[in-house]
């Protein structure tokens, strides 16, 4: 079933199981399993079916620390979420991004074996293969292959329309907006809704979930911490703290076999403990003919003989000229975080977000030492010649860049043992609370390098498996 609240004011739904906010991959997600087991479930969304002003005006933030996209652009406020211009890059986390060992001290409190058993099954929702096999290149040098796979992509909302719209169980409500949670100091009790005619409603059900998005569930969080007597969360938690991305730059060019054109390649996990940084991927980006003639003429000009030997490779399509993009992982950082407004609001009085992303030379250094160790093993085999950029030479300052980010909007809530490291627990509920969960790539701890939408899929699984056997 589908209302819309801003054409009527909908009045009490009673015997509600869950009241889910946000209907992007992991609110849908979360729906859909418990519809299966016969739940009713109120599934909220502040936007409508399609992009309109009024909701994406919401989303208008100020960015505060370093680069970074327009708030209001780089997620998306309406049914289906984000998914909306996801681009359909798929890979799950490597069990090293789980393992104790960080270098920041931060980890994950579950394993890659606890979202194992909810692999197949994410990957059947996302169309893609499940299997994500990295093939090792080079064991003297820890070189691999990284296996990604590619959704249409899928969108959500187009996805599962109809669905839920002929779903007797899964009642979803457009254009309304949270803007206040009645609790106490044990339980969350009602959600209040606002529609932008002016419109209202107010939500009851046994269980809430929060599934706004990697900005969206801080800000409100932080709304409500601030605005009421009872905090909503602890004040020794890390709420807004820790925010991530995963840095997205070309840091390269090359002349490489060309059976590595368009590879994704990385490092093993020993190979990265020992130069000591986190995980990160270089993908090999065809240049084609023109960008070729322009790589083998700065060659030429330091090093001509090598420039010669390098323009009868490519003639004999024996090389490919490549640009060298880095994505990888951000070690943990307090000061990166989310903030709200002291001044300016959203149209239902909801402060607007300050992000302030902040990168460190550490940052640098992963990329860098990743992209270094490729190159030995490219040079030791003979297979091409690497010209870095100045900046990773410099360790920075980072470029200003078109592309600075993957739209991966990482930590905030995260996952912790204790209230003091994180803002839910290992089932993702907010400590302290007994029926508030927060579902999303904000709970991530760490942010891997791997694109997060298929992890968000299985952690909405998880939750479901976890709130019906209780």
């Amino acid at each position: 079933m589908i209302s819309d609240l801003n054409k009527l004011d909908i009045k009490d739904i009673s015997d509600v199981d869950y009241c889910i906010i946000g209907s992007g991959p992991a609110g849908i997600t979360l729906a859909l399993e418990l519809e299966r087991a016969g739940k009713n479930i109120l599934l909220m969304e502040a936007g409508d079916v399609q992009w309109t002003k009024e909701s994406t005006d919401c989303y208008k933030g100020v960015n505060s620390g370093d680069q970074y996209f327009d708030l209001a652009f780089t997620r998306q406020r309406f049914f289906g979420g984000t998914s909306n211009h996801w681009t359909g890059w798929c890979r799950n986390l490597d069990e090293s991004d789980f393992s104790s060992g960080k270098i920041s001290g931060v980890n994950w409190p579950i394993s890659k074996k606890d979202l194992d058993p909810y692999l197949q099954k994410s990957c059947e929702i996302l169309e893609v293969d499940s299997n994500f096999a990295n093939e090792s290149l080079s064991t003297e040098f820890g070189v691999e292959a990284q296996q990604f796979n590619f959704s249409p992509p899928v969108r959500f909302g187009q996805k599962y329309k109809n669905r839920i719209e002929k779903s007797n169980s899964i009642h979803l409500i457009l254009n309304a907006n949270l803007t206040d949670l009645i609790y106490d100091n044990t339980r969350v009790y009602e959600a209040m809704f606002h529609s932008y005619t002016g419109n209202n409603f107010i939500s009851k059900a046994k269980t809430f979930v929060l599934a706004t998005g990697g900005i969206e569930n801080s800000r409100l969080l932080l709304w409500f911490n601030k605005k009421n007597q009872i905090k909503l969360i602890d004040d020794r938690s890390p709420l807004g703290k820790y925010w991530m991305e995963h840095p997205h730059f070309y840091i390269g060019k090359a002349f490489l076999d060309r059976r590595w054109e368009n590879a994704y390649l990385g490092l093993d996990a020993a190979t990265r403990r020992s130069l000591g940084i986190l995980n990160a991927g270089i993908r090999i980006e065809g240049l084609g003919d023109e960008g070729a003639t322009a790589l083998i003429k700065d060659i030429m000009c330091v090093a001509p003989d090598l420039g010669k030997k390098i323009g009868n490779l490519f003639e004999k399509n024996l090389v490919c000229a490549a640009e060298i993009r880095g994505a990888w992982e951000q070690v943990p950082n307090i000061d990166s975080a989310i903030q709200i407004s002291e001044n300016q609001f959203d149209s239902f009085g909801i402060p607007r977000p300050l992000l302030n992303w902040k990168k460190t030379s550490f940052d640098i250094e992963t990329i860098s030492k990743t992209l270094q160790q490729i190159n030995a093993w490219v040079l030791f085999e003979n297979m091409g010649r690497f010209k870095f950029n100045n900046w990773l030479l410099t360790e920075g300052p980072f470029p200003d860049s078109i592309e600075t980010g993957g739209h991966h909007h990482l930590g905030g809530t995260r996952m912790g043992t204790n209230i003091s490291d994180g803002v839910v627990d290992i089932n993702l509920k907010v400590f302290n609370k007994e029926n508030f969960y927060i579902l999303g790539s904000s709970v991530f701890p760490t942010g891997g390098h791997a694109n997060p939408t298929l992890t968000i899929l299985q952690l909405a699984m998880r939750l479901s498996s976890h709130l019906l056997q209780r």
